[in-house]
């Protein structure tokens, strides 16, 4: 779906000046009553009208007979009528000269050829026209008091700087519902999305003055190019995206399918594009919240780990079991801190991080947290607290919010479960700024992810993309014999380095060119229409001799044909896989594998947007599970992963290039010595719909973390 609307279209959607409510009833279990007093009994200095032709006014709100007959015209209309009536509506909202709408019905219309959510979207591009929906809860706008929704409690707050996007409604609902004093500026319930996308609300929250931090909800992204754009524009600004996608598992995608009729995409696309652009993925609603918590108050975060107090020993073994398992960095602290800690602790607390600081009740919390703020090590501290109705909690409340005024470093105090809590407690450090985070391993989520999102951005990639690349189209032009010597030479086109080999299409060429080569030799089918040779007895490895070589030439011609490649053998070295998928949405992705036939199997892999640089190449490389075979594990040769990293990024500049034109491309294996790296065997395989509207990453400099 193309962005069809403008930044303004969407402002007249969720700043309106004027708003009406269309099909506003006298009616009190009405929808159109319900969202008629939302708007009206609130401190929203807009104008409101009703239109509804039984009426002229409702609850000491004017109404009118249609949206024509208002006495000037709304920014905003609301359609509170039914599916039949919507379309009609619109259409008169259109040429009235409204630019913005929020349609709650689903467009159920079976009976028609074209889908009445697509005839909507028609009227909204025709007239430029913002739309929130349809299916949706509406919207709220705490920044000017305004709640368009027929089911949205009233939330008292201060502006927050959160906004957020959702496709669910309920979801939305037990958001706005939250107990922790969240009042977000925007909470916006999407919807079907049929005219304004995730993106033009992520676009239009950048805009405003206050925004902080945003958070999405999604199923899918139904405007790649724009949502890409967003983020870009969110990562250029400093303000962090906290992302919950929903529809990962097949059954997931199943229900999301059902639900809103999105398209989903496989989640490691996902991983991928947040990843390139710094977008905090979280797994839980309780993990999102506490990371746009966080993210509200932290500020500015220094590099290094979490530092703890607590004031127990089991809760410690807590904290660092959590952290083991999720990968969360538990600052080592230095000797000279470890040594301040022994001054101030009781004898038999041991100095180290996380701190018990209890013993026999003597109260150091403080000097302790101090000592840790100092710590070059340490990026952040954290308290464990008794946030629950005991005799600590008032110790707790105190220790915080003194040592609020002590840390110069961000500064989070979060309870052992969600349950434990009290919500007046954490009111009273949130009004100081405090994150209050609710549970150990939510909390422990979110201070990882806050390092973490500080990290990246620091990080400007100072290498340049090769993106001179001078690859031969022809090889791949649609009526081109796309075969094993057509891979070969698009291969070396784009600079990576390949296997030395010859083609042959007889017993007495193969044999001249293994004897050119020399043994030992690899023979493969060269046939175009064999694509995994393994399979069909394609390959044979290891032939040693003239008459091995023979006898594997004759076997191979009568299953798989005469013409062949003769390939110099590699010997020892790790196997890796390349390999490029051609995503619907987001066009090429790169995927790094443990290779050969165990690539399945293992299933040890990571996958990346192109294209990359030689360092971003080499981390990826070291993410892989199987990297101590690289690096020398068990006294194994070390393999020169410089020159992998570099066949890495000459190929994602290739996919970045050309790769919109291939579904798939494997380039497997790849064999990784101490000499360098060279790839032996691919397979292409060219897209049916090379020119659809797949997003493709500009194959220039990168600079991302």
């Amino acid at each position: 779906m193309a962005n069809i609307i403008g930044s303004s279209s969407v402002e007249k959607l969720l700043r309106p000046l004027v708003i009406a409510i269309v099909g506003a009833s006298r009616r009190g279990d009405s929808v159109g009553r319900r969202v008629l007093n939302s708007v009206a009994n609130s401190r929203y200095a807009g104008r409101v009208y009703a239109v509804n032709p039984n009426y002229t006014e409702i609850g000491r709100i004017p109404c009118f007979s249609s949206i024509s007959a208002l006495p000037e015209r709304p920014d905003c209309v609301v359609l509170c009528v039914r599916d039949s009536a919507v379309e009609e509506t619109l259409e008169e909202a259109g040429r009235t000269g409204v630019r913005a709408a929020v349609l709650f019905g689903r467009g159920y219309d079976p009976e028609a050829k074209l889908p009445l959510p697509d005839r909507l979207a028609a009227i909204a591009r025709r007239y430029g026209m913002a739309i929130c929906g349809g299916n949706c809860m509406g919207f709220l706008n705490a920044l000017d008091d305004l709640r368009v929704s027929f089911g949205a409690p009233r939330i008292e707050g201060s502006v927050s700087g959160v906004s957020v996007v959702v496709h669910s409604g309920s979801i939305w609902e037990w958001l706005i519902g939250n107990r922790r004093n969240l009042a977000f500026d925007f909470a916006v319930s999407a919807g079907q999305e049929i005219a304004t996308s995730c993106a033009d609300y992520l676009d239009f929250f950048l805009e405003q003055e206050s925004t902080r931090v945003i958070g999405c909800v999604i199923e899918t992204i139904r405007d790649p190019r724009a949502f890409i754009a967003a983020l870009e524009k969110a990562r250029a600004r400093g303000i962090p995206v906290v992302v919950l996608k929903l529809g990962r598992s097949e059954k997931g995608k199943h229900f999301a399918k059902a639900h809103t009729g999105a398209l989903t995409t496989s989640y490691v696309v996902y991983e991928a594009l947040f990843e390139r652009y710094n977008v905090v993925a979280v797994d839980t609603l309780d993990e999102f919240l506490d990371t746009l918590e966080i993210f509200r108050f932290g500020g500015e975060c220094p590099d290094g780990g979490i530092a703890t107090l607590t004031h127990s020993g089991g809760e410690r073994q807590l904290i660092v079991d959590i952290a083991d398992r999720i990968g969360a960095d538990i600052a080592e602290i230095t000797a000279a801190s470890s040594a301040a800690l022994a001054e101030v602790l009781e004898p038999g607390l041991s100095p180290e991080n996380p701190v018990d600081a209890w013993g026999d009740g003597k109260l150091v919390g403080l000097e302790c947290i101090e000592i840790l703020a100092r710590d070059p090590n340490v990026a952040v501290i954290s308290l464990a607290a008794d946030l629950f109705f005991s005799a600590g909690m008032g110790y707790s409340l105190q220790l915080a919010e003194n040592a609020k005024l002590e840390c110069k470093k961000p500064f989070v105090v979060f309870g052992a479960a969600h349950a434990s809590v009290v919500p007046e407690a954490a009111s009273r450090l949130r009004a100081l700024r405090i994150p209050v985070l609710a549970g150990a391993e939510t909390a422990l989520r979110a201070m990882k992810h806050f390092i973490n999102w500080h990290r990246s951005s620091q990080i400007m990639s100072g290498d340049e993309i090769n993106s001179t690349l001078c690859v031969d189209r022809s090889d791949v032009s649609a009526g081109s014999n796309f075969d094993a010597q057509a891979y070969e030479r698009l291969l070396i086109s784009a600079g990576i380095p390949v296997a030395e080999s010859r083609f042959a299409n007889s017993q007495e060429e193969a044999c001249k060119a293994a004897s050119q080569l020399g043994f030992p030799v690899v023979l493969k089918t060269a046939n175009p229409l064999i694509e995994h040779k393994t399979e069909h007895g394609g390959v044979v490895l290891n032939l040693m001799s003239e008459a091995e070589f023979i006898e594997a030439y004759d076997r191979m011609s009568m299953t798989c044909g005469h013409k062949v490649q003769v390939q110099k053998q590699y010997p020892g070295g790790t196997e890796i896989l390349l390999g490029m998928v051609k995503d619907d949405q987001f066009g090429p992705i790169i995927t790094l594998a443990l290779g050969g036939v165990t690539t399945e199997l293992f299933r040890d892999s990571v996958s990346f947007l192109p294209p990359v640089t030689m360092d971003e190449a080499l981390g990826y490389i070291r993410r892989l599970k199987a990297f101590p075979l690289l690096d020398g594990f068990r006294g194994r040769p070390k393999a020169n992963v410089q020159e992998l990293a570099a066949l890495v990024e000459r190929f994602s500049v290739f996919c970045g290039e050309v790769g919109g034109l291939f579904s798939e491309i494997d380039v497997n294996p790849v064999i990784v010595t101490a000499e360098g790296a060279v790839a032996v065997d691919a397979l292409f395989i060219r897209d049916d719909n090379p020119n659809s509207d797949s997003t493709t990453i500009p194959a220039s400099k990168v600079a991302h973390g």
